[in-house]
């Protein structure tokens, strides 16, 4: 008890004071009684001091009782907290174990149980796990947690199910930090107590299996506990499987903008998984890949392992299509067992509790779930026995298919028959994800009915993250209304994809922030931004997202400013976001510096370490920017590697680059049909327009061009009517186009419009169309009005405004002010 009292500064200024008073008073004694000697002036100032400390004694008696009391009350609590978490995760006696004292019980932490052995084999067998087969990667496991192993660190490893990945951890850790203790929180709320629960962490090994539990479930982990956890100097292992990585780490959500041709930036990103993607992109993260075959080296190593393991010589024999890994933990029997039940009640049952697992329900899913799920997916044939279908059903899912291993597991509980729960193997979960919707699988109704708030949320954050907003909404929903803080910007997320409801989502966001959700506050700010144009309360939003760390709306906020012609702000905040690691800042820097005067060096400078990099969206902007430049060889080089890459921008750019050039139509043509398929508005306007340059293709080159246009795309309105204006009889619809496109706003819709009609000779019309679009600021229309006044006679106006648009630059036209007609122009019509 003395240790933590110490600890506290005001315990510690509070025994200090007493000591004083103590001190002062039994040398006043002292002197009083004669024990000590000393000068009377002496004697007196130390009965002064005593009387007066005794009196402050008194009046601070009542403080310091309470900060004692209030230490002693914190030191117990924390005590208490730490000794039920260590009776909780710990072994005998409330200890954590030693790695090395652990190897009988690796099953604990993940590592799959295998088939069994034909009879008593050689000494030093395990009954549970096969001889251990060493991998090409253990010398790169062992060396990330050697390096560790000073500073603290994490070390993933990350591999599809049943490929081995939690055994060839397990024996690595065994080997490095055989004398750490190791500890497996159950959760990230297990793992968040630990932290904060006062126990040194220095030479523990934190083990976190199926490490996307962790991350993606109710409430997650965050960077700044696994950050904790490493500062105190602790080792944070995990495993993961592929598919999670990769949608644990996929750039944010992002809105469908209008980028695919012109430079322009995104009006902004949700980042659900900003929290999720700092851990595993940490500096402190070692990410290692399991193989999934056995390469020629292990192959050699596992036979000759079979000679002394009949597990081995099985798992080679029965390999198959399978890994001979997958063969030891009887993956066969059990996937024939999950996709040819000989028990249809039982199938189901098994089908109800793999599916829900599927859908990240959390482990383990409690049986009274999964018969309210399965009961009415038994087939209407099947007479069941009202009291024990369900037992008799979980007696054929847990019945093994091989030594020990079922398909449905058992999971340890204190409770009764009524709180029986089930997991099922990673190799089931994955088939059931494979073969596709769990909309089929399960009843979701039911599901959604009788599943815990925290398993809805978990559930509706499935589906969201498959973009299956649809199926997403009613579980988050019923998950937020209960109170289950993640589902808040979740539920809100999908409810702002919505229309006209957005105001909904602004209301949830709120909630989340209120009730500590550090991520809604840059959510809230891409909803005011993207979907209301409320860009002040979304730029204020953005500014307390980074106050709470989020550095993504360090770019949001680069974005609001560029959208608001704010250049200087937005360099300002690329460059913050530079500094803060994120790489698509410095790519939007150099396009925005690209589109500034004298600093195409800058820009180029900014984009090369990202093209050498072969980033597609940095080897697009060199492109457009070279292209720019009139350097098309150089652009359609750029070009073509961004398109290769994956850059549907690149590839709707390089085909209106190769449009312009001579003979290369059918490249071009080859380029935009290659977007259309992605569904890119201007791959099919691209298209239209090249089309509409080939002879005998203008039925094809109007039909790509209307499809623009009815997106509402408004170059496509224009150039579907410039189209029909050509074509005899047409002239009626081309004005339609061509009115729909100005009611919509298109300010160089007027322009064409207007020349047009002076083409057509209509110039009556013509002349307040091209007044609207001078008024609007267009020199080129002021290029027409002129052409427009020659052609009427009115010489000295013409050439007026002939004038005008040839000092705003506009081509030809100073070259018209010296024209004259040789004869008489054209008369209206």
């Amino acid at each position: 008890m003395i240790t933590p009292m110490l600890k506290s500064r005001p315990l510690l200024w509070g025994i200090a004071v007493v000591g004083l008073i103590v001190s002062t008073a039994g040398i006043s004694a002292g002197v009083a009684n004669g024990g000590m000697s000393g000068p009377a002036w002496f004697v007196a100032g130390v009965a002064g001091v005593a009387g007066a400390a005794a009196a402050v004694m008194a009046a601070l008696r009542p403080v310091f009782v309470k900060v004692v009391e209030a230490g002693v009350d914190r030191s117990m609590k924390q005590s208490d907290a730490a000794r039920e978490l260590r009776d909780r995760l710990g072994g005998p006696k409330g200890k954590f174990p030693r790695v090395s004292d652990i190897r009988d019980r690796a099953l604990r932490y993940g590592v799959q149980r295998a088939i069994p052995l034909d009879h008593v084999e050689a000494d030093g067998l395990s009954a549970d796990l096969p001889r251990y087969l060493p991998r090409t990667i253990d010398d790169q496991i062992r060396s990330a947690l050697t390096a560790r192993s000073a500073t603290g660190g994490m070390v993933i490893v990350k591999g599809n199910s049943t490929w081995g990945k939690s055994r060839t951890m397990f024996e690595a850790v065994s080997q490095v930090l055989g004398g750490w203790v190791i500890v497996a929180p159950s959760n990230a709320n297990d793992l968040r107590a630990l932290v904060e629960s006062g126990l040194t962490l220095r030479q523990t090994v934190i083990w976190l299996d199926e490490l996307a539990d962790f991350l993606a479930g109710v409430d997650p982990l965050t960077r700044d506990v696994v950050q904790r956890a490493v500062d105190k100097g602790a080792i944070v292992v995990g495993t993961i499987w592929k598919d999670a990585f990769a949608s644990l780490t996929e750039p944010p959500k992002k809105s469908s903008g209008n980028g695919a041709v012109r430079l322009e930036h995104d009006s902004g990103t949700v980042d659900d998984l900003a929290e999720t993607r700092a851990i595993l992109t940490a500096t402190y993260a070692d990410l290692i890949e399991m193989p999934g075959a056995l390469d020629d080296d292990e192959s050699t190593v596992a036979s000759a392992l079979a000679k002394q393991d009949s597990r081995w010589a099985h798992a080679l024999a029965g390999a198959g299509e399978l890994s001979p890994i997958q063969v030891l933990a009887a993956a066969p029997q059990l996937l024939h067992r999950f996709r040819s039940p000989d028990d249809e009640t039982g199938g189901v049952v098994l089908n109800t509790a793999v599916a829900l697992l599927a859908m990240e329900h959390p482990r383990p899913v409690p049986a009274d779930l999964i018969r309210r799920v399965a009961q009415p997916a038994i087939p209407p044939t099947l007479e069941l026995d009202s009291d024990r279908w369900f037992d008799k059903a979980l007696a054929w899912a847990t019945r093994p298919v091989r030594g020990t291993i079922a398909p449905l597991q058992p999971y340890r509980s204190d409770g009764g028959e009524d709180d029986r729960a089930f997991v099922a193997p990673d190799v089931l979960v994955s088939a059931a994800l494979e073969d596709g919707r769990m909309q089929d699988q399960v009843n979701l109704d039911l599901t959604l009915t009788h599943a815990t708030p925290e398993a809805c949320a978990a559930i509706g954050s499935f589906f969201y993250f498959r973009d299956e907003d649809d199926v997403a909404e009613p579980f988050l929903r019923r998950a937020a209304e209960c109170g289950v803080v993640r589902a808040f910007s979740r539920y809100a997320y999908v409810l702002s994809a919505q229309e006209d409801r957005a105001r909904e989502a602004e209301a949830w966001y709120l909630k989340a922030v209120e009730a500590g959700d550090i991520g809604a506050s840059f959510d809230l700010g891409y909803l005011l931004a993207d979907k209301e144009g409320r860009t002040a309360d979304a730029e204020a939003w953005y500014l307390k997202a980074v106050e709470a760390g989020n550095t993504v709306a360090l770019f949001n906020l680069g974005v609001l400013a560029v959208n608001d012609g704010r250049v200087e702000d937005a360099e300002m905040w690329y460059r913050k976001a530079m500094d803060a690691g994120d790489r698509d800042a410095s790519i939007s820097l150099g396009v925005l510096l690209g589109d500034q005067e004298g600093r195409l060096g800058e820009a180029r400078e900014l984009l090369a370490e990202a093209a050498d990099a072969e980033n597609p969206r940095a080897l697009y902007t060199l492109g457009y920017l070279a292209g720019r430049e009139g350097r098309a060889e150089e652009s359609e080089e750029l070009l073509r590697k961004a398109a290769d890459l994956g850059s549907i921008e690149a590839l709707v750019n390089l085909g209106g680059l190769l449009g312009q050039m001579e003979g290369r139509d059918g490249e071009a043509e080859e380029c935009f049909r290659r977007a259309v398929d992605h569904g890119i508005v201007e791959a099919m306007m691209g298209l239209g327009f090249v089309l509409s340059d080939q002879e005998g293709r203008t039925d094809e080159a109007e039909e790509w061009l209307r499809k623009a246009a009815d997106t509402g795309d408004l170059d496509a309105m224009v150039g579907l009517g410039t189209l029909l204006f050509d074509q005899e009889g047409r002239a009626k619809e081309s004005d339609e186009w061509y009115r729909k496109a100005i009611e919509a706003g298109d300010p160089d819709a007027l322009t064409f419009f207007g020349d047009a009609l002076k083409e057509q000779r209509r110039y009556s019309e013509a002349r307040p169309i091209l007044e609207q679009a001078i008024a609007g600021g267009d020199p080129y229309a002021m290029r027409m009005m002129g052409e427009l006044d020659l052609l009427e006679g009115h010489r000295e106006a013409g050439r007026t405004w002939l004038r005008k648009a040839a000092s705003l630059g506009v081509k030809r036209a100073g070259e018209i002010v010296g024209d004259e007609f040789d004869e008489d122009p054209p008369a209206a019509e």
